[in-house]
Parts: C-alpha cells; sequence; structure tokens
C-alpha cells in the first residue's frame, strides 16, 4: 500500500499574549491523505470478487481529510468552555470502492460528517479537584462510521460528568 499525506496541528492561547487572566484559545488538527492506494498486484478481499484486481483503488477507510478544530474560553475564576467540532471525510467502506450502497449495507460509500462536541468544567483549587460535564455528539447527528458488517452509526449524544482529584 502507498500512503501520502500531511498532518499538522496549531494551538493559540491568548493569556500569554495580552497578558490576561482571561483566557481564549483556538486548536487546530489537519490529518490530509490526498493519497491512501493499493499497490502491486491486488485483489480484492471482499466474499465473490476475490479475482477482481484493486490495485490502485483507495484503502477502505481512509479518509482524505480529518479535520479537528476546537475553541475555548477560561475564566479567572476557574470555569471552563470548549466547543469542538470533528469532521471526517468521505471514504469508502470495502476495498472496491463501492459507491452506492448494497442491500445489506457492508459495502458503499461512507459519507462525509461532522460531529460536535462541549465541555464545561469547573476548578475548585482547595479541594484540588475539578468538575466537569461533557456532551458529545452535540446535535445528535447520525452518521455512518462502519459498513463491514452493516451500517454502524455513530454514537447518540453521550452526556459524561465526572471530577478529577489531583493528589
Amino acid at each position: 500500500t502507498l500512503q501520502q499525506g500531511v498532518e499538522g496541528s496549531v494551538f493559540l492561547e491568548a493569556a500569554p499574549l495580552l497578558r490576561t487572566t482571561h483566557d481564549v484559545w483556538l486548536r487546530a488538527a489537519l490529518t490530509w491523505l490526498p493519497t491512501a492506494e493499493f499497490q502491486g498486484a491486488r485483489t480484492s478481499s471482499v466474499s465473490g470478487f476475490g479475482s477482481v484486481d484493486v490495485s490502485g483503488n483507495r484503502l477502505p477507510y481512509a479518509p482524505e481529510t480529518l479535520l479537528t478544530a476546537s475553541a475555548g474560553y477560561r475564566h479567572p475564576a476557574g470555569v471552563g468552555a470548549s466547543l469542538e467540532a470533528v469532521y471526517t471525510g468521505e471514504q469508502y467502506g470495502d476495498d472496491l470502492n463501492t459507491v452506492a450502497p448494497t442491500a445489506d449495507g457492508q459495502r458503499g460509500l461512507i459519507p462525509a460528517y461532522t460531529l460536535w462536541n462541549a465541555t464545561l468544567d469547573l476548578d475548585v483549587p482547595k479541594w484540588r479537584t475539578t468538575f466537569f460535564v461533557t456532551v458529545k455528539n452535540l446535535f445528535d447527528e447520525t452518521a455512518i462510521v462502519d459498513r463491514s458488517r452493516g451500517i454502524l452509526p455513530s454514537i447518540p449524544r453521550l452526556v459524561q460528568a465526572g471530577f478529577k482529584v489531583s493528589l
């Protein structure tokens, strides 16, 4: 297989630059994988298609673009909030690079999707504790994330709460 791509990330934080106790930050991470293909003599692993040449086809589950971007704010009193977007580009669910979905859902293009996450936290220094609430898939979107056993959907909205104690 051949994979060629670029990864990068950036983090910008306002508090150190502006010398303020209020902090605003931005973070982004990008993976761009324009080339992810089978090379050499390669035949399909899909049942019933073992004699089909897949050389040059894009690797399954290898989206061209993955992007995570988030923004946050932290108040001097210890309250913080952030919002995150996670984008996954379209990808193939099989080595045949099937576009149209099959009746059993096990093959076909997996469309691009974006899921949003949010977090709210509170630091309580005298207890050396941070309390938090996190919401994954904030808008309760449904996306296809896997086709190997049929259509597998993304997680539904998930709310987690907890605390961390520093000893």
